[in-house]
């Protein structure tokens, strides 16, 4: 247990391997089966809920490894930071984004909903087509109907870069990515500078998420 707190904090394993002189496969084994066993039980737990999340936050971050890096998306529910979900690939493209809102979708209850993201233009087709619901064709042959959600709305804070000293300025863009009206969802009250911090600042600062993502080898 010990082990598998220092590498959940970002120890190196060499440096666990010169403290306690385990072998270095030993600890690899560990943290390969620790995490296999985190994701069971987050798949037991949250996949298998049905929430109704009023807001949910999502960004993505480029973690740095030995020779390359990846491209890990994320997005928690804000009321409580339950963690909902998670993708990882080499690309920051639209399978990861799709694969992210796939899994917030599962969890989901068809209540209002706000999406606060970064201005990735794919998460507003891929909020779009994850949040659907299949309608039967009684009496007729073919795919079922998709009717998209109703008020699910996505906010999307756009950081406008400037050179110099003078700040960058922050756009606000608000989809409605469902059926009718936009949830009726307050944003807080000091404006998209607070929104903007919420949204690269809540998920990015996690601590020690990218050294948890350090390779095995």
């Amino acid at each position: 247990m010990l082990v598998i707190t220092l590498l959940a904090y970002g120890c190196l394993i060499q440096a666990i391997v010169a403290a306690y002189r385990f072998d270095e496969r030993t600890i690899k084994d560990w943290w390969q089966r620790a995490g296999e066993h985190c994701q069971q039980v987050h798949g037991h737990w949250v996949g298998q809920s049905r929430l109704d999340l009023g807001q949910v936050q999502a960004g993505e971050i480029k973690v740095k490894m030995q020779g390359r890096a990846i491209w890990m998306a994320l997005a928690m529910m804000v009321s409580t930071r339950l963690w909902l979900g998670d993708a990882i690939s080499a690309h920051r493209d639209k399978d990861l984004i799709q694969r992210l809102a796939n899994q917030i979708r599962t969890v989901a209850l068809c209540r209002p909903l706000l999406l606060a993201v970064d201005g990735l233009s794919s998460y507003v087709g891929a909020f779009q087509r994850a949040f659907r619901t299949k309608l039967p064709r009684w009496g007729h042959t073919g795919r079922a109907r998709l009717r998209p959600w109703s008020e699910i709305a996505i906010v999307q804070v756009v950081k406008q870069r400037r050179a110099g000293p003078t700040p960058s300025p922050i756009v606000r863009r608000t989809t409605n990515a469902g059926a009718g009206d936009a949830p009726a969802i307050h944003l807080p009250a000091s404006g998209d500078q607070a929104l903007a911090a919420s949204v690269a600042g809540r998920l990015s600062a996690l601590p020690g998420l990218r050294q948890h993502l350090r390779p095995l080898d």
